[in-house]
């Protein structure tokens, strides 16, 4: 058993076994928030890209294109 210095100076008895646990936990909690950044991000592009497809697609009202009969 090794001894670590906690928060405040207070000793915090940890295994090699409980050390290992605690660095695999966080790496995969970083990996699944990653994740979740790259899954929206694409999303994000996605919508992006076919609100203009869809604007490009789909003329508008206010575009000079369209004539307004006056």
């Amino acid at each position: 058993m090794s001894r670590l210095n906690g928060i405040c100076g207070v000793r915090v008895e940890a295994s090699p076994q409980s050390v290992l646990l605690g660095l695999f936990l966080n790496k995969a909690l970083l990996g699944v928030f990653d994740s979740f950044i790259l899954f929206y991000s694409i999303l994000f592009w996605l919508k992006q890209y076919l609100i203009g497809l869809a604007s490009s697609v789909i003329p508008r009202a206010s575009s000079p294109s369209v004539q307004s009969s006056a």
